[in-house]
């Protein structure tokens, strides 16, 4: 009789090496993966914020050239650009305004309608909104827009006159940001449209 020496039969599993390198494996991809999740949402939410500031600064541009290019019987050359004692008010109602020289230095801070009823409570007409329909009330607290009208000079319609000099063009510009909880402003958009006046015929 021959004496075969048994083989001893490997049992199937991990090591407790392996264990600890697949774990750290794992937990590796995972943060990686959850870091470039939170980084694509950021990226969408900085881009829905700014998409929303250049609506709201090209729907205000629009309401700007609404107006009269300057008041009836007045200059179109006055200088300095502003609103008349007669259309200020507390708070500002930019629905007084009959000119556009009357947007310059505006600014707000939520963002208002023409009423001065934060942006997403107000109907549109000077009242409120349903309860219902209304946008939360602090959505647009840490939101501002100012705006500039300045005369634009005419051999580089991008640049601004300086000082007291006027021409036949205007520039509007709207800058809409956002303040952060340390108090820094971020601008999300700025829109700047250029408009002339065109003397009547005699």
């Amino acid at each position: 009789m021959s004496c075969v020496p048994k083989r001893s039969r490997r049992v199937g599993g991990f090591t407790l090496v392996e264990a600890m390198v697949s774990i750290t494996l794992i937990a590796l991809a995972g943060s990686a993966l959850l870091l470039a999740t939170q980084t694509s949402m950021d990226s969408s939410d900085d881009a829905f914020e700014q998409n929303l500031a250049r609506s709201i600064a090209n729907q205000i541009v629009d309401e700007v050239l609404g107006r009269r290019y300057a008041a009836a019987g007045a200059s179109p050359y006055q200088y300095p650009l502003s609103a008349g004692s007669h259309e200020l008010s507390t708070p500002q109602q930019r629905i007084l305004f009959d000119d556009t020289d009357d947007f310059n230095n505006y600014i707000s801070r939520p963002l208002c309608d023409p009423w001065a009823i934060e942006l997403g409570q107000g109907n549109g007409a000077g009242g409120l909104r349903p309860s219902d329909f209304r946008l939360r009330d602090d959505y647009f607290d840490n939101w501002a827009v100012a705006i500039r009208v300045n005369y634009a000079n005419p051999s580089d319609l991008a640049q601004n006159l300086t000082g007291s000099n006027t021409s036949n063009y205007r520039a509007v510009e709207v800058t809409v940001g956002k303040y952060d909880e340390t108090g820094s402003a971020r601008r999300l958009a700025t829109v700047r449209r250029v408009y002339g006046y065109i003397p009547p015929i005699n």
